[in-house]
């Protein structure tokens, strides 16, 4: 049975590792393995040498998502992009066409409640759950409601109880401007809608973020007229955004171009059809090219 995490942070202090890593980088140990046993002195040390903020593989994560997130290389990841929040607008546009998801809310609560991209993601990942496991719950809730609810079951999977990053719930009803009994109702709903499966693991979150930037990438296109560098590398990276190039690019310009050669052919058939007819008018008369008409005097 994997060790708890309150077990795993006192077995840190009990071999006296404490020193070397407070209890937020214990929550970065324990998140990339569980324990199934005491962790010797030299594995957490190990382990603490190749920690997230550190890590080659981080550092990579964190350079594709501002390029293809639309963050630049400045601007600090511990908010929503504007596309970031269009894009959660969009997702209630495409599956609750009833309803619809107000920009400044969301915008507003992703300033005040410290979404970054990476909370966003997983809860996209939950809507989904819930708008497949509930599809009832999902299409008679506001969507602002069914928002909300999925940033803070997200942000709570994502980050521990008392890490700086963490979120309570009295930080969410100030952050949109609602009740914390209310609060607390919206989160028991999801966590009832996603039948309390809140696990994410890397392929989900792989996936939902390859989504995420097909479909910034798509946006970003067709708004401007041209692609970046990133977004041909994104729009190329799997056949389904091929085939959107295809649908929205080639295959209308395969059908101008067809229906052009089409009109082309057909004038110059009609064109030479005209030639037969007056030849054979001409031969009917009697008519040469040397005959001349008679004018009257």
């Amino acid at each position: 049975m994997p060790l708890p995490y309150h077990r795993f942070v006192r077995t840190v202090e009990l071999t006296g590792l404490a020193q070397y890593i407070d209890k937020n980088k214990c929550r970065c140990i324990f998140k990339q393995k569980l324990y199934s046993g005491q962790p010797s002195q030299g594995t957490a040390l190990k382990e603490v040498s190749i920690m997230a903020p550190k890590h080659i593989s981080y550092r990579l994560m964190r350079r594709r998502m501002r390029r293809t997130l639309n963050y630049g290389e400045n601007r600090r990841m511990d908010h929503l992009s504007l596309p970031l929040t269009e894009l959660a607008a969009d997702y209630f546009d495409k599956h609750a066409p009833f309803d619809y998801l107000d920009m400044d809310y969301a915008t507003n609560l992703s300033r005040e409640g410290c979404v970054d991209p990476c909370t966003l993601i997983v809860a996209l990942v939950y809507l989904d759950r819930v708008r497949l496991n509930d599809q009832q719950y999902f299409e008679t809730t506001d969507p602002a409601n069914l928002y909300l609810a999925a940033l803070i079951v997200a942000s709570k999977f994502l980050h521990d109880d008392g890490n700086a990053d963490f979120v309570y719930n009295d930080e969410w009803a100030a952050s949109a401007s609602t009740t914390l009994k209310h609060v607390n109702e919206q989160e028991i709903n999801m966590l009832n809608g996603l039948n309390w499966n809140l696990l994410v693991n890397a392929e989900d979150f792989g996936s939902a973020l390859r989504s995420v930037e097909s479909h910034l990438a798509r946006k970003s296109l067709l708004s401007r007229g041209y692609a970046t560098y990133s977004d041909l590398r994104v729009l190329s990276r799997h056949l389904a955004e091929t085939n959107f190039l295809w649908q929205q690019f080639l295959q209308p310009l395969l059908t101008l171009f067809g229906l052009a050669s089409l009109a082309y052919t057909a004038t110059v058939f009609g064109l030479f059809g005209a030639s037969l007819h007056l030849r054979g008018l001409s031969a009917s008369t009697g008519m040469t090219s040397c005959d001349k008409p008679t004018l009257p005097i």
